[in-house]
């Protein structure tokens, strides 16, 4: 399996965080990205950060296609400015979309102290579920970035697949998940090849496994 990871869709008017400019993508280039991967059971589609594009053009485009996503996204941004609010997330729940935790502030997590920890893990996972009712069981590290520390709180606290940046391919049964950021430099024909690097290597391993196997 293969994990493309977006953020923004389109340039928000408002001021953009630094480095938010790099995986801002246009609506053709994404329109793009998603006419490839359309039908393929080993991709898998996530979106970071809980942009309002998310909800006005990622979804429909999603929903044109018969594709389903998944949103991470922070409730400290619930009613900023061209971020998703409560009613979003439930609608993109309503659509079929999968929603999970980006933390609550969108900070680094590695050394957060204990009242870090709490919020960023416990009390944004319990503040999405209050906006859901239901239970929120997946995670996306922000900027990737994690520790023992947070994992074993992430663990405890009940997250059944926690996603990182690792770039690469993922097995669907592992717990922390690396995922292929996507660029605005990217593009379907530098999507494909990271598809076909993908298929290279589980095509390796798949043989390395069956000599194993056949040696034992």
């Amino acid at each position: 399996m293969i994990v493309l990871n977006f953020h923004c869709i389109g340039r928000p008017k408002r001021e953009m965080a630094a480095g938010e400019a790099d995986v801002a993508l246009d609506r053709e280039q994404f329109g793009a990205i998603l006419d490839l991967v359309s039908g393929r059971a080993d991709v898998h589609l996530t979106f970071d950060d809980g942009n309002q594009s998310d909800v006005t053009t990622a979804l429909p485009e999603l929903v044109r296609r018969g594709l389903r996503a998944e949103f991470f996204v922070c409730p400290a941004r619930f009613g900023a400015d061209e971020f998703l609010d409560e009613s979003d997330v439930r609608e993109l729940r309503g659509a079929g979309m999968l929603v999970g935790s980006h933390g609550m502030d969108h900070v680094h997590w590695r050394r957060l102290g204990q009242p870090g920890i709490d919020r960023e893990i416990l009390q944004a996972k319990w503040a999405l579920e209050d906006a859901l009712q239901e239970p929120v069981e997946t995670a996306a590290c922000p900027f990737g970035a994690y520790d023992r520390r947070t994992l074993s709180a992430l663990r405890a606290a009940g997250f059944k697949r926690v996603y990182t940046s690792g770039g690469g391919r993922a097995e669907a049964s592992e717990w922390l998940v690396p995922r292929n950021t996507l660029h605005r430099w990217d593009s379907a024909e530098s999507v494909q090849l990271i598809l076909e690097r993908s298929g290279r290597s589980a095509s390796l391993l798949s043989r390395a496994k069956r000599r194993i196997k056949q040696r034992r």
